[in-house]
């Protein structure tokens, strides 16, 4: 962007107060999105522990329920009634743990699936009055495939699935340009689009930083 915004200015199609705004803009959405990147990233990286520490929790478990069936089908064999009493209070208490374990893991799962729609979601500007029922739909379509990872029904990456469903449903989504959508306005028809900063502010990162590149920002 700063090339470009530079070969701009060289060529005098641009001038240098409106370059130095939009470069100093374009870096300051840049270092938001890198921190908001790290952010989403660690909460990922966390996500992804958590629930893979619980299914190995419930394949140690499953393990051992296995060895206690072995055992008190030994001790059947042996008549040691008492042992055989002791084995099967174990295994209940340990049947207790594995229902717990699947709720966690439910729930877990849950929360993973419910943070990648909302992390896809916050990419793309969406109507207000669409949002929930966006939401609604795609959500009712992602799932966790055998690795953990987020996808779409069809098997398709989250994040790709989303672009194709907003790149077909585009309706959905606040036209660039639009008074009642972002906000933005071209002074002298030709020149230079502005958008208001208040306007720039509410806008999502990613539209921030395409606002940045193609737009002077204006106070008030």
């Amino acid at each position: 962007m700063f090339q470009k915004a530079k070969e701009l200015l060289d060529a005098g199609k641009i001038e240098e107060e409106v370059f130095n705004s939009l470069n100093t803009e374009f870096e300051s959405v840049v270092s938001k999105l890198n921190a908001e990147n790290k952010t989403l990233r660690l909460e990922k990286e966390d996500l992804a522990k958590n629930y893979d520490e619980v299914v190995k929790s419930k394949g140690d478990l499953d393990e051992k329920m296995k060895s206690i069936d072995d055992q008190i089908k030994k001790a059947r064999e042996e008549g040691k009634g008492e042992l055989i009493k002791q084995l099967e209070a174990e295994k209940q208490s340990q049947e207790n743990l594995k229902k717990s374990l699947e709720e966690l893991q439910s729930a877990n799962a849950k929360l993973r699936l419910d943070t990648a729609v909302h992390n896809e979601l916050s990419k793309f500007d969406i109507k207000k009055e669409d949002r929930e029922l966006v939401e609604f739909r795609l959500r009712a379509e992602v799932q966790l495939d055998d690795s953990g990872n987020p996808v779409f029904s069809d098997g398709t990456p989250i994040n790709q699935a989303f672009e194709n469903y907003f790149e077909q449903n585009k309706n959905r989504l606040n036209p660039a340009g639009d008074a009642n959508g972002s906000g933005t306005s071209n002074s002298g028809g030709g020149g230079v689009r502005t958008i208001s900063r208040s306007e720039f502010e509410k806008l999502p990162p990613a539209k921030q930083a395409e606002a940045a590149k193609t737009m002077k920002i204006t106070e008030g």
